[in-house]
């Protein structure tokens, strides 16, 4: 009878104890968001193809995360950088500040609003190359390849003339940028300065063999 009576004591201690533990576990919310945190964010990134996906959590007044809340993004210069308002995905254009913001909306209709302060730099990720390629008598030279700063390879047009994307972003502001072009004629490179973006008016003279023969315009 003892022996009964203490398992069932025993029993007793441990459905209340799992009871307790229980009431101790975090619940998750669904309670009116009261705040919004903007997730771990970098705070600068380079212009011109910097990208970078904000995400954002939801409070509510005890400060526990808050499902079933939609964010919508913006930012407040446009012409520095563009947000995609679903995704948060930012696409950066031009140098300069910048604040990102997010609004939450829970299913009752309740909102919150978060910012994040983001700077876009000086420097460039995808800087923009154009110039012409010739031979050593002048003559333009069509369909030769071009390569800036180990960029992907374009095509001349029938003109000579070529736009391509340097590799190895991103890339400041005054940094010089070495282009190769090459075709049965020959090769040449030349070398432009990045202004604003973008190394403009490129002449590059190819030779026979391997001759670094360039100019510039």
């Amino acid at each position: 009878m003892r022996t009964r009576t203490a398992v069932l004591g025993m029993a007793c201690s441990l459905i209340h104890g799992l009871g307790w533990a229980a009431d101790k576990q975090p619940a998750k919310t669904n309670a009116a968001p009261r705040s919004c945190e903007i997730r771990s964010h970098p705070k600068r990134i380079p212009a011109r193809g910097g990208s970078f996906a904000f995400t954002a959590e939801a409070k509510d007044a005890d400060g526990k995360p808050v499902s079933n809340v939609s964010f919508t993004w913006s930012g407040s210069n446009f012409q520095v950088a563009l947000i995609d308002p679903k995704s948060g995905r930012i696409t950066t254009a031009t140098p300069g500040d910048l604040v990102v913001i997010a609004k939450g909306r829970a299913p009752d209709g309740s909102e919150v609003l978060c910012t994040a302060e983001l700077t876009v730099e000086n420097s460039y990720q995808d800087v923009t190359v154009s110039g012409q390629v010739v031979g050593v008598n002048g003559s333009v030279v069509a369909g030769a390849t071009v390569r800036a700063a180990g960029g992907a390879g374009v095509k001349t047009d029938d003109q000579g003339h070529f736009t391509a994307v340097a590799g190895r972003g991103p890339h400041v502001e005054g940094e010089t940028i070495t282009v190769m072009a090459a075709s049965g004629l020959g090769s040449g490179q030349a070398a432009g300065t990045v202004k604003r973006g973008a190394v403009e008016g490129l002449t590059i003279t190819l030779e026979a063999g391997f001759a670094e023969s360039a100019s510039s315009r």
